[in-house]
């Protein structure tokens, strides 16, 4: 289950890896602008006040979990499975085109807890768009072109969830899957049955109510804007944070005639 590093920052370097039988291993995937950054900060936070080390948080960071001083406090506390930690991964990245590749992914993450993020895929295919713009990737010139670009836009989205529902409706015992949509209607307790999931023998209130108070979409835009590197967005290019709109972010961007046309792609070819 999850080859190479337990963790691993592209930034510094740092890689560290393990043996599975000393830690409670849990995978968390997705596909991307599916809610990964904010459920990892919800996590992040958590677990900081879950072991009353809240000193320890850095302020904004894109991937709190893989900050140094955070994977020690795991690796210390977390040992002989007593706390899960848990590894993020986009199972929708570059080089996931073919299907033998996402079948792939799809079972190495099985072969343990995993927690699947999903989001509506409208709001992703917006969101993506500008994510892909914001790092020069993106292969179309407006919204309407990426929604039918079979390589990035909605029929890639639709097959990574369609490799993961047959075992989502089947109740694979595996898995566990948070629904953006549920996750910001009710965070406390969306939360507190992935962690549950994930293995936190009881989940405290206290802890819960200071990870979802600091992972709140306010808190987290703040934050980021706060950042050295954040200028651009201070003078009103917000499309550039990572943390950009939140909630159903974007879909009222979508033309009208986008939205039928998503509306049939998902009402024949998304299973269900």
């Amino acid at each position: 289950m999850f080859a190479g590093p337990l963790f691993f920052c592209k930034r510094c370097g740092y890689a560290l890896s393990l043996g599975d039988g000393d830690y409670r291993r849990v995978g968390v995937v997705s596909y991307p602008k599916s809610g990964r950054t904010w459920f990892e900060h919800l996590v992040y936070h958590y677990t900081l006040a879950h072991f009353d080390a809240v000193d320890l948080d850095y302020g904004f960071t894109l991937r709190p979990t893989l900050r140094k001083k955070f994977q020690c406090l795991l690796l210390d506390r977390g040992r002989d499975a007593a706390y899960p930690i848990l590894s993020f991964r986009h199972g929708g990245s570059k080089g996931d085109r073919s299907t033998a590749r996402l079948r792939d992914k799809t079972q190495d993450f099985l072969e343990g807890p995993t927690i699947l993020l999903v989001r509506d895929p409208r709001a992703v295919v917006v969101s993506y768009y500008h994510h892909l713009r914001t790092k020069g990737e993106c292969r179309s010139n407006d919204l309407a072109t990426f929604v039918r670009d079979p390589e990035q836009g909605l029929a890639r989205i639709v097959r990574f969830l369609n490799f993961w529902a047959r075992h989502a409706c089947a109740g694979h015992a595996h898995l566990h899957v948070v629904r953006y949509e549920r996750l910001r209607a009710d965070t406390r307790t969306a939360l507190a049955s992935a962690l549950s999931f994930a293995g936190v023998s009881q989940v405290e209130a206290t802890a819960r109510d200071h990870a979802v108070r600091e992972s709140s979409f306010e808190a987290m835009q703040a934050r980021e804007l706060s950042r050295p590197g954040a200028r651009r967005a201070r003078l009103g290019a917000t499309d550039t944070l990572r943390v950009r709109r939140g909630g159903a972010a974007g879909v009222d961007e979508l033309a009208d005639a986008d939205r039928a046309l998503i509306d049939r792609v998902l009402a024949a070819d998304l299973d269900h």
